[in-house]
């Protein structure tokens, strides 16, 4: 199967034109490589290594740039993928861009003035721990990948992790009848699990864990996994002490490290795309005011209201573009998202690519009529679920794992796991089953491919955003022997601001400069020969620069410069007759 798969990729990077895939997989370490191999034979294409993991895995980038002009006066994007194990999805995403660009360079008008303009800095898979791990048997998703930690304070450190006990290829869910439980059936779909309302009288009659063992007999089950840290927990930002998955101390996970290194060292990105579990281009993400002079060191836990504004319309032109209705989490502990917009002053598009639709009423995507919810729970039910069912006297709303469950039967996805009675050697009788690893989180590889088609056309939108303020000289008037009051406007025409709020709060980012070139014999009278722009509105944002400039007599060579790291170049000349 791996090298039909290369052979395939292989062939969609020496394409013709680029051309969407009708199906995408979700590629494992051995896959990657070879599509990264691929990749770097094209001249656009640079690939580089980021670091290795704490499982001594290679980290690696890309970096894409035309050879027209100068690639250092451009802005760049920055796409980030596979931030954690169960979105290992989001590298076939992020793989299937670069091979579109690739092919359509030269041959597609856009791509070509996209890559000719905007420099792209590609980061496919930032957890290839867990990204291996979710090639592993038995199918287990995997988020801590670091180090671990004595997660019940016993002494033994991963002695309780979670495990496939009745050997069936799945690590699922154990559900145990206990009077102390809090979870029931739900009368909806006997399928799915809920916690039982007590202020609507549901009684709890069950345990719900996760699927192991309970070796140290503290009564708790699959709780001590040999590995706790989460990548994607240990940036700086809001970084959780005393938490296992936040890792010892901030950075501690070498790719981490790297990651930030990644940043400080690539200051002409103007923009990053990261693709995970957050979001906040479909739902409405925190915000607050911006903090005064005496409360400079108040904890900023939202999205400042001035950059809101900025992402409302990014989430107006990208919901349009791709019809997402995945709202994804808002900003978790620890997060690389949080870093690079408090932190380094970079907008971010946090993008939660998919979910399973939690509306019982969708439709199939083959445009067939939707089932009733009674005829969906013809299935056999066990004697513990007959018993449940009996006892709620009302029918309360359905929990939203049955109507995940609900929309996947209706597209014809077997995503779970029948509950089977079990003698667990611990527990004694259980039921195993639920959902199988990954069900909820991959869309499925003929989805997957539609989703990334129109993420694709969200990607080549954005280079017309970016940042690229101009220099348009407005007055070069002759006020007397020699002397000429020159006045030059800078302007930002593009949505987004020379500087976020964020930014402009964490000085994290290098102002513009505009330099004043004189040839020899002419006098600067007032004004500077260097003026430094700290921020500049998006949409129309527009600042006014004067100097009086004595000539010695009629030439060219004067000329006003604008150097930006992240924001591109240009110059205007002084013509003096």
């Amino acid at each position: 199967m791996l090298p039909v798969l290369i052979s395939l990729l292989a062939g969609l990077v020496c394409a013709s034109a680029p051309q969407a895939e009708e199906e995408l997989v979700v590629l494992d370490g051995a896959a990657l490589q070879a599509v990264l191999v691929e990749l770097g034979a094209s001249a656009l294409v640079e690939v580089s290594g980021l670091g290795r993991s704490r499982g001594g895995r290679a980290i690696q980038t890309l970096k894409l740039s035309s050879a027209v002009g100068d690639e250092t006066a451009r802005p760049a994007i920055l796409v980030v993928a596979g931030l954690d194990g169960p979105h290992a999805y989001t590298t076939s995403m992020a793989v299937s861009f670069l091979r579109q660009l690739v092919a359509g360079y030269g041959r597609d008008e856009r791509i070509t003035s996209f890559l000719d303009s905007t420099t792209v800095y590609c980061l496919p898979r930032l957890d290839v721990d867990g990204a291996a791990a979710r090639f592993a048997q038995p199918l287990a998703e995997v988020m801590g990948t670091g180090r671990g930690i004595d997660n019940d304070r016993d002494g033994l450190r991963g002695e309780d992790p979670p495990a496939d006990v009745n050997g069936d290829g799945w690590v699922t869910r154990m559900r145990v009848v206990d009077p102390e439980g809090e979870w029931i059936i739900d009368p909806a779909d006997p399928r799915a699990m809920k916690k039982a309302d007590r202020a609507a009288g549901e009684v709890g009659r069950f345990k719900n864990y996760g699927e192991g063992y309970d070796r140290d007999g503290d009564e708790r089950v699959a709780e001590d996994a040999p590995l706790d840290a989460v990548v994607n927990r240990n940036f700086p930002r809001n970084w959780t002490e005393n938490d296992g998955a936040a890792g010892r101390y901030p950075t501690d996970e070498p790719g981490v490290l790297a990651m930030c290194d990644f940043i400080l060292a690539h200051t002409d990105i103007a923009l990053v795309l990261a693709y995970g579990d957050e979001g906040n281009l479909v739902g409405k993400p925190e915000t607050q005011k911006d903090a005064g002079p005496s409360e400079r060191g108040s904890v900023v836990t939202g999205i400042f209201e001035e950059d809101a504004k900025v992402y409302a319309e990014l989430g107006k032109r990208y919901r349009k573009i791709t019809d997402n209705k995945s709202e994804g989490l808002g900003e978790q502990p620890g997060s690389l998202q949080g870093w690079l917009y408090h932190h380094r002053g970079l907008f971010t598009l946090n993008i939660s690519p998919w979910a399973v639709p939690l509306d019982a009423k969708a439709k199939t995507e083959e445009g067939g009529d939707e089932d009733e919810q009674g005829a969906l729970l013809k299935n056999s039910k066990t004697s513990a679920e007959q018993d449940d069912a009996e006892s709620q006297d009302d029918s309360p709303e359905a929990s939203d794992d049955s109507k995940r469950l609900l929309w996947l039967d209706q597209n014809g996805i077997e995503a779970h796991v029948p509950w089977t009675r079990f003698d667990h050697p611990e527990l004694g009788e259980v039921e195993i089953g639920g959902f199988k690893p990954y069900a909820l989180v991959e869309p499925g590889p003929a989805r997957l491919a539609k989703i990334t088609a129109v993420h694709f056309e969200h990607l080549l939108s954005l280079a017309e955003l970016l940042p690229r303020p101009s220099l348009n000289l407005i007055e070069l008037q002759d006020l007397d022997s020699g002397l000429f009051e020159v006045s030059v406007a800078l302007s930002n025409r593009a949505l987004l601001p020379l500087f976020s709020r964020a930014g402009e709060r964490s000085r994290t980012g290098s102002p513009v400069q505009v330099h004043l070139d004189l040839p020899q014999g002419a006098e600067l009278i007032a004004g500077s020969l260097r003026t430094l722009v700290h921020g500049l509105e998006g949409a129309g944002g527009r600042k006014e620069l004067r100097w009086l400039i004595r000539f010695s007599g009629a030439g060219s060579g004067a000329q006003i410069r604008l150097e930006s790291k992240h924001a591109g170049r240009t110059k205007v000349a002084l013509e003096v007759n």
